[in-house]
């Protein structure tokens, strides 16, 4: 028993060595990309999102719209920014469906859902004049089933009780809000009980804060824009409408491992990240719990030291799966222990 255990955490520890090594960014250094918002915090003159702003814009390489899906989407370099599995079985990420397309079914138009994919932009192209390069950040910019982009239109996004727009593919529904600050219709990309777990929320989420960090001076509030966005002295923001939504899915739906690969397969051709996949907590410092707080750049937990956590975390936990385990990290500062037990069967 002693030596089948043995075994057993030993193979524990390879899972953990691999899966991190994995994890580690290989674009950049993260401490050296973001040194300078160590010390920083959201005040009077919004340091900490200003300086999030300055290290995100520059080198920023602008991708022509039309480019988008050679150079980005179905780009031949590695990482391959959306797509799943690999060889002729590669597939496009769609966060509003489950549709497997490739690079080669894009369209303009189509009747039903799974005929066809073109560009949504989360944050919709009226509300800033189609101008460059929001136009075309990557960031922002997914490939999505043409049928469900037209059900979101330039909706802003929210929660409903509408019944999923494509049952067999799709995962939004446009409806009345069902969430306090607003009450007209908005547009859900899915819950997990729409999409089985596979949720977009909070990649959406992620991606609203980042466009309010890189495009801070930018005005979002055209059309139907104003129920997202604020616009005022010249700085954009989230409305509190926007900002609550957005920290709930933000919290709700923790940084993936495809999320992690795509922002490292951006910087690759964008030459800029998104910072709040690269320190989910940050988001908390600029619009939750921590504002107001002074960042301390070495005690940030990052998303590529363990997928999912949050690096405002202090607790360890233990996720177990039939193939792997995954340990979440605590700033290194801090010291703490976490007790479990393990168990097996017919062990010789």
């Amino acid at each position: 028993l002693y030596t089948t255990m043995k075994k057993i955490l030993s193979l524990f520890t390879l899972i953990l060595l691999v899966q991190w090594t994995f994890a580690v960014d290989p674009s950049t250094n993260l401490a050296t990309y973001y040194a300078n918002i160590d010390g920083k915090a959201t005040d009077s003159n919004d340091n900490l999102r200003k300086t999030l702003c300055t290290i995100i814009s520059n080198g920023y390489t602008t991708i022509g719209y039309s480019s988008l899906p050679n150079s980005v989407y179905a780009a031949s370099r590695n990482p391959s920014d959306f797509y799943n599995g690999s060889g002729s079985s590669k597939t496009m990420e769609d966060i509003y469906s489950s549709y497997p397309y490739n690079s080669s079914q894009d369209g303009s138009s189509a009747t039903t859902c799974g005929t066809g994919w073109n560009k949504e932009h989360t944050v919709p192209q009226s509300w800033f004049g189609k101008a460059s390069p929001m136009v075309s950040d990557a960031h922002h910019v997914f490939p999505t089933d043409i049928r469900m982009n037209s059900c979101r239109s330039n909706y802003p996004y929210g929660e409903n009780n509408a019944s999923k727009y494509c049952s067999s593919y799709g995962y939004g529904h446009l409806g009345t809000s069902t969430f306090s600050g607003y009450t007209g219709q908005v547009f859900d990309p899915g819950s997990k009980e729409d999409c089985g777990g596979n949720c977009y929320r909070g990649d959406i989420a992620r991606v609203y804060f980042y466009m309010a960090t890189r495009y801070r001076t930018t005005n979002f509030t055209n059309g139907t824009g104003g129920t997202s966005f604020t616009y005022t002295n010249g700085v954009a923001d989230l409305t509190d409408y926007m900002k609550n939504l957005m920290l709930k899915w933000h919290r709700e739906d923790p940084v993936s491992e495809k999320e992690l690969k795509r922002n490292n397969a951006i910087y690759a051709h964008q030459k800029n990240r998104n910072p709040f996949v690269d320190y989910p907590c940050l988001v908390e410092y600029i619009w939750g719990d921590k504002k107001g707080e002074t960042v301390s750049l070495s005690s940030l937990i990052s998303g590529y030291t363990g997928v999912g956590t949050d690096c405002c975390s202090s607790e360890p936990t233990l996720t177990v799966s039939s193939s792997s385990v995954t340990i979440s990290p605590i700033a290194t500062s801090s010291s703490t222990t976490q007790t479990f037990t393990v168990t097996g069967a017919n062990l010789t």
